[in-house]
This record gives structure tokens, C-alpha cells and sequence, in this order.
């Protein structure tokens, strides 16, 4: 039951810890995107064009011509934050508190790893 947790060491050896960590903020960024969408309301077809909108004027129309937490920033508004990947990954359930964004994210991450799902 445990075999997976005991030997998922290619994250920690052959360099791959870096492109490992790198996904799950792409994950991070994803979910906290699309979280915009659900804010809206997914079934208000005039708040998500506003808001479908607001991503291609922020997100796609800057690109990598800046760094890509301020492109976020003004996409969302704010910094980044793991609520979101965390609800969609069935890890807190809507009616939790915030997960906490950046600062707590060395904390979620190494515990996602690790298999600690009661966070």
C-alpha cells in the first residue's frame, strides 16, 4: 500500500526535483486560473466572457514578456494561492478556509509528496 510513498525517488535524485516542483506550480497556477471562472459562475454566460476576457487581455496578450507571477497578478488580482488545485484534487472540500498562497506552498507541496493528505 505504501510501495508508491517509499519509492517515488526519482523527484529527489537525477536532477528531476526541480521539472517535478515546476509541474505542480503549473497545477497551482492552473486551478487558481480557472477558479476565476467558478467565481464568476460558470452557468453566467456574461460573467464568464468578462472574465474569458480579462485572461486574454492579462495571461495571453503578455505571455512570457513578463515574469509570469505578474501576469498572474493581473489575471487574478492577488498572488497566487493552492486553494484551488487543493479543492480540485479532492484534498479540502469547498466551504474550507484559503489555503494560504505562496508562503504555505513549500509546506503543501512537500506534504502532497509525501502523501499527507490531511493538511
Amino acid at each position: 500500500e505504501d510501495r508508491f510513498l517509499n519509492s517515488f525517488g526519482h523527484i529527489f535524485a537525477g536532477g528531476y526535483a526541480a521539472g517535478y516542483y515546476s509541474y505542480k506550480w503549473a497545477e497551482v497556477l492552473s486551478a487558481d486560473a480557472f477558479a476565476a471562472f467558478e467565481e464568476a459562475g460558470l452557468d453566467n454566460e456574461a460573467a464568464v466572457q468578462a472574465t474569458g476576457r480579462r485572461y486574454r487581455d492579462t495571461v495571453l496578450a503578455l505571455g512570457g514578456s513578463h515574469p509570469p507571477v505578474e501576469v498572474f497578478r493581473a489575471f487574478r488580482g492577488r498572488e497566487p494561492a493552492t486553494a484551488a488545485l487543493l479543492r480540485h484534487s479532492g484534498l479540502r472540500s469547498p466551504s474550507s478556509p484559503h489555503a494560504g498562497g505562496i508562503e504555505r506552498t513549500w509546506y503543501i507541496e512537500a506534504n502532497l509528496v509525501l502523501g499527507n493528505h490531511h493538511l
